[in-house]
């Protein structure tokens, strides 16, 4: 019995697909750009309180020693425009990523909780502030780079 090359080169590149997930999770390090807060495109509010802050841009990145830094370029109810970045560690279960802050909250501190949340595919969904919060960062994966913000002026 004979194959063709056609057949034989198909059956090859069908074992290959078959055998990785398309949709896994990006490897670390791995760099994340915020699309939306709560479904809403940016710039906008995390919370509709005159008081808070309007979120611009923001990046995360997820470094192979499994630290993250995540900025957000905000505008601040003044008109102040400024980087707030965040220090976490994190780990990965899965599609399931934990932050914890770094360093770690002082004990018997009021602190909120850490995000938490999916990774599929070139999505990240983040439950900010804990699951409870209602808060709901959305990033897409831009690449295994640097994707720190430059200072805010």
């Amino acid at each position: 019995m004979r194959l063709s090359c056609k057949t034989v080169l198909v059956g090859a590149i069908a074992s290959i697909v078959a055998c990785n997930d398309l949709a896994a999770p990006p490897t670390p390090p791995a760099g994340y750009v915020l699309d939306n807060v709560n479904g809403r495109a940016l710039p906008t509010f995390v919370t509709p309180i005159p008081e808070g802050p309007t979120i611009l841009a923001a990046t995360l990145q997820l470094d192979a020693s499994g630290t993250a830094s995540l900025t957000e370029y905000r505008r601040e109810m003044d008109g102040t425009r400024l980087n707030v970045t965040s220090n976490y560690t994190y780990l990965i279960a899965g599609n399931q990523i934990q932050f914890d802050y770094d360093p770690p909250c002082p004990p018997n501190a009021l602190c909120a909780a850490p995000p938490r949340g999916t990774i599929s595919g070139s999505r990240l969904t983040l439950a900010m502030y804990g699951a409870n919060s209602g808060i709901v960062y959305e990033f897409s994966y831009v690449g295994s780079g640097n994707t720190r913000l430059a200072p805010a002026n």
